[in-house]
C-alpha cells in the first residue's frame, strides 16, 4: 500500500507544479502491522505535507530578479582577467577573482538583507572564480613586425564545496592587446615611467553555481484522523512535521566581450597602477537548482505506532532567465614587482552598482 500511494501522490504534485519543474517523491510513514486503514489516512495527510513543501520551496526558487543578478555578478566576474599591463617577456599568472551585484550602495543595505522574507526578490547577485590560470605571450617576440601587440589567455576550473555551501567554477577566454608607447619606449617622469596606453579585447565564457543550504523552519500538516468514519469512536489529530533544509544552487553561464583602454605609472620599477575603463557586451542565462530530501515525523496520538518515518524527496530547477548585458565599467589595477614575480590586484566598478575584484600571483619567464 505504502508504495502505491508513494507513486500516486508524486504524479500528482508533478502536474501541480509543473511549471516550476520539480520532481516529487513521498514515502509514507509506515505504521505497525494490522493499520492499513490508518496508514491510508496517514498518507493524505503526507502528501498534503509534501504539497505545501514543493509550493514552499518553488516560491524560495522563482526569484527573477536575483537570477539576473547572478548574471551580472558573473558577467563582472569576465571583466578581472587580463588586466596586468603586458612584459617583454611570457608571463604566467594564477590567482582567483570575486564579483557581486548589488542592489545599491545604500547603507542599510546588510538590515534589508536580514530581514528578507522567502517571497522577497531583490537585484543581488555572486559569482567567483576560485583557481584560475592565465597566460601572456609578446608577439613581438615571435616575430619583430607584431612588437606591441600581445596575446593571452586563462583558463579556471574550482569545485569547493562544504556543508553550508560551496562554489562550481569553469571559466576560458582569449585576450588581444596593443601597447602604444609601451614600457620599452615609455616616457620618464624624475623616477617614475608613462606605461602608455594599451588596447585591449577580450572574449571569454563563465559557468558558475554558487550553491547554499536554505532552512525556512518547521513545517506542520495537522488533520482529524477518524478511525471508524461515522463509527462510535472518536477522531483523533495526527501532525506531521517536517524540517526542511532545502540545498539550493544558482547556476548562472555567460558569454562576455570586451573593449578596454588602460593607461598607467611604474615607480621604480617596484610599484605599477594601472588605470582605465572600457564597454562589455554579455550573452547570460540563469536558473536554481533545487535538491531536497526531509523525513517525515509523525506526532500525536500514532506516535508511537509508526515502525518507518516517511520521506520527501523533491529534485529539479526552475525556468531559466536570459539577458543581454551591455555596460561600462572603470578598473583599477596596481601591482608590486619582487624579481621575476609580480602581485597584481585588479579592482573594478561596473555600472550601475557591481563590483569586482582579483588577486593574481604573475611570473616572467
Amino acid at each position: 500500500m505504502k508504495y502505491r500511494l508513494m507513486a500516486v501522490f508524486s504524479c500528482l504534485l508533478s502536474l501541480q507544479l509543473a511549471y516550476a519543474d520539480l520532481k516529487v517523491v513521498i514515502v509514507t510513514p509506515e505504521l505497525q502491522d494490522g493499520m492499513a486503514s490508518l496508514e491510508t489516512m496517514l498518507a493524505a495527510e503526507a502528501g498534503s505535507a509534501a504539497f505545501e513543501l514543493a509550493a514552499m520551496i518553488e516560491q524560495l526558487a522563482d526569484k527573477p530578479l536575483l537570477m539576473a543578478g547572478f548574471s551580472q555578478a558573473a558577467t563582472t566576474l569576465g571583466l578581472l582577467p587580463g588586466q596586468a599591463m603586458p612584459q617583454e617577456s611570457w608571463l604566467v599568472s594564477a590567482g582567483s577573482s570575486v564579483a557581486l551585484c548589488l542592489d545599491d550602495y545604500s547603507v542599510d543595505l546588510a538590515a534589508r538583507l536580514a530581514a528578507l522574507n522567502p517571497e522577497d526578490d531583490l537585484s543581488l547577485g555572486l559569482s567567483a572564480q576560485p583557481i584560475l590560470a592565465q597566460l601572456s605571450v609578446p608577439l613581438g617576440r615571435l616575430w619583430s613586425r607584431l612588437a606591441g601587440l600581445d596575446a593571452g589567455a586563462f583558463l579556471g576550473y574550482s569545485d569547493i564545496a562544504g556543508s553550508a555551501g560551496g562554489v562550481r567554477a569553469i571559466s576560458g577566454g582569449l585576450n588581444l592587446g596593443w601597447t602604444l608607447f609601451g614600457p620599452a619606449g615609455g616616457v620618464a617622469v624624475g623616477p617614475a615611467d608613462w606605461l602608455g596606453l594599451r588596447l585591449s579585447a577580450v572574449a571569454a565564457f563563465f559557468d558558475t553555481t554558487v550553491n547554499m543550504v536554505v532552512e525556512p523552519g518547521t513545517m506542520y500538516q495537522t488533520a482529524n484522523i477518524d478511525p471508524d468514519g461515522p463509527g462510535p469512536l472518536n477522531s483523533f489529530p495526527a501532525t506531521i512535521r517536517v524540517e526542511p533544509s532545502v540545498r539550493a544552487g544558482v547556476n548562472s553561464a555567460v558569454l562576455v566581450t570586451r573593449l578596454q583602454a588602460t593607461t598607467g605609472f611604474s615607480v621604480l620599477r617596484l610599484l605599477t597602477c594601472l588605470v582605465g575603463g572600457g564597454a562589455v557586451l554579455g550573452s547570460g542565462r540563469s536558473a536554481v537548482n533545487i535538491e531536497a530530501d526531509e523525513e517525515m515525523f509523525v506526532e500525536g496520538y500514532l506516535a508511537p505506532l509508526v515502525a518507518e518515518n516517511g520521506r520527501i524527496q523533491i529534485s529539479g530547477q526552475t525556468g531559466e532567465q536570459t539577458a543581454l548585458i551591455f555596460s561600462i565599467y572603470l578598473v583599477l589595477a596596481p601591482a608590486l614587482q619582487f624579481g621575476n614575480f609580480r602581485l597584481t590586484i585588479p579592482a573594478l566598478w561596473q555600472f550601475p552598482a557591481n563590483l569586482g575584484a582579483g588577486v593574481f600571483v604573475e611570473m616572467r619567464l
